[in-house]
């Protein structure tokens, strides 16, 4: 991973935070929610490398600020940046020092089940 970072370079790390899938009501809503951590890591080796943490946290970011509804039966899918996730911290990976940017990012997915059958059990 460090060589990913050398001389100028970047890279993100995607891990699963939680993930919970729940019946909303009776008659069938559904509402499936996941989230994860994405961390963008730079090098500290000089520092212009290490001031790339800000430009890579505006373009990280930027894709996450809108939501969008899908074309199958009232379904809606959204994500947002969870509140007061945003961080900036040294991280140190492969016995090297490195500059990290992290959030976390939450998805959500709701849909309502067609009546008759609704959600069976």
């Amino acid at each position: 991973m460090t060589n990913l970072v050398a001389n100028s370079g970047a890279c993100l790390e995607i891990y699963g935070a939680s993930d919970d899938s729940q019946h909303a009501y009776f008659g069938g809503r559904i509402r499936d929610e996941q989230s994860f951590i994405l961390m963008a890591l730079v090098s500290k080796d000089t520092p212009t490398y290490a001031q790339q943490i800000y430009v890579i946290r505006d373009a990280l970011v930027a894709p996450f600020q809108t939501h969008a509804t899908l074309g199958n039966a009232g379904s809606v899918f959204h994500a947002q940046i969870k509140p007061r996730t945003g961080m900036y911290l040294d991280v140190r990976r492969n016995e090297q020092w490195l500059r990290g940017f992290r959030i976390q990012l939450l998805t959500m997915q709701e849909w309502q089940v067609p009546m008759p059958p609704g959600v069976i059990s």
